[in-house]
């Protein structure tokens, strides 16, 4: 009986129940509360991963444009490729593939 009364009163200690308090009022109330935490710290991975893609968008983009600034035989084969564009006297078949398995 008497460990608990022991605990009891370790318990009802006023630092014990500051303490207590504080760290529920800063886990669950406050503007700034760890859940709130958890999720800012997910949107900015989120983000940095978003940053990172266009990034790399960025680069192959930046790669196409020069390519179309400096070379012609790019320029044709880009045109052919996205516009379906032809020679005189040439024909263009699109072939579409479905990939559903």
């Amino acid at each position: 009986m008497k460990v608990k009364a022991r605990w009891f009163k370790i318990f009802l200690n006023r630092y014990v129940v500051c303490l207590t308090v504080f760290a529920v009022w800063m886990v669950f109330f406050d503007q700034n509360n760890m859940i709130r935490q958890v999720e800012a710290r997910n949107d900015l991975n989120k983000l940095r991963g978003e940053k990172h893609f266009f990034e790399e968008k960025i680069k192959e983009y930046n790669f196409e444009l020069q390519a179309l600034d400096k070379d012609p035989a790019y320029i044709e084969k880009y045109a052919r490729e996205n516009y379906y564009m032809s020679k005189l006297n040439e024909d263009v078949f699109v072939v579409l593939t479905d990939t559903i398995n």
